[in-house]
C-alpha cells in the first residue's frame, strides 16, 4: 500500500523533519501529526487491529548496514516485533486490540504504517564517547484507517525512538532494535489513549 506522505518523508528529509518536530513537541508521545484523528474515532469498545508495518523500503544505516544478510533478517523481524508489542501495549491501555489476520469487521480500526529508517549508530562511539554520540535510531510513519474503507486515512503521524544506551549488549544491534520498537509501540499506544480521552 502506498501512504500519502511517505514519499516526502523518507531518508534525509525525514531526519530533518523529525528533529524539528522533537524540538517543537516535547510533550507529545508522537513527533509530528499529519492527519489528526477526529474526535470519537476510537474508544475502548471499538476493536483495534494491528497490521504488520511495512519494512520493504526501510533505509538501514550505521553498524551492520553493509551486511545484506543481517539487513534482510532484520527487515523480516521488525514488523513481527512491532505488531506483538503494540497489541500488548494497546491492551494495556484498555483497548480491544488484536493482530490483523483474515477478515475483520468493517468498522474496526486498523493501525499500520511503514518503518522509514533503522540506524544502528556506532557501538564504539556510544561506549567511548557517550553523551548521545553514536546513538541508534528508528523512525516509523503510522497510518490509521477503518477496515471497511482502507483508502480513507483517519490518522497519520510519525514516531522516532533514539537510544544511546551504554550498558550490557552495547554492540548488539538486535538489542537496540527491540528496545526502539518497544519504545515506539508504547508511544503509539499513549497517543491513542490520549485521543480516546481515557
Amino acid at each position: 500500500m502506498s501512504y500519502r506522505f511517505a514519499g516526502g518523508i523518507r531518508a534525509a528529509g525525514f531526519a530533518a523533519i523529525s528533529f524539528a518536530a522533537m524540538a517543537a513537541g516535547c510533550g507529545s508521545p508522537v513527533n509530528r501529526v499529519y492527519v489528526d484523528l477526529p474526535p470519537g474515532t476510537i474508544s475502548s469498545g471499538n476493536p483495534i487491529y494491528v497490521k504488520d508495518f511495512d519494512a520493504s523500503k526501510t533505509v538501514f544505516k550505521g553498524e551492520y548496514s553493509d551486511d545484506p544478510n543481517k539487513v534482510e533478517a532484520e527487515r523480516k523481524e521488525v514488523p513481527k516485533i512491532m505488531s506483538a508489542v503494540l497489541v500488548s501495549d494497546l491492551c494495556g491501555k484498555g483497548f480491544a486490540a488484536k493482530e490483523f489476520a483474515g477478515d475483520v469487521p468493517g468498522d474496526a480500526i486498523v493501525v499500520t504504517g511503514e518503518v522509514i529508517e533503522i540506524n544502528h549508530g556506532s557501538g564504539h562511539l556510544r561506549f567511548w564517547v557517550g553523551m548521545g554520540a553514536g546513538a541508534a535510531r528508528m523512525s516509523v510513519l503510522v497510518r490509521i484507517y477503518r477496515a471497511g474503507t482502507p483508502g480513507a486515512t483517519l490518522g497519520q503521524f510519525d514516531v522516532i525512538a533514539s537510544t544511546a544506551w551504554r550498558g550490557e549488549g552495547v554492540f548488539s544491534w538486535q538489542d537496540f532494535t527491540r528496545r526502539q520498537a518497544a519504545e515506539i509501540s508504547s508511544r503509539i499506544a499513549k497517543y491513542l489513549k490520549q485521543k480516546a480521552g481515557r
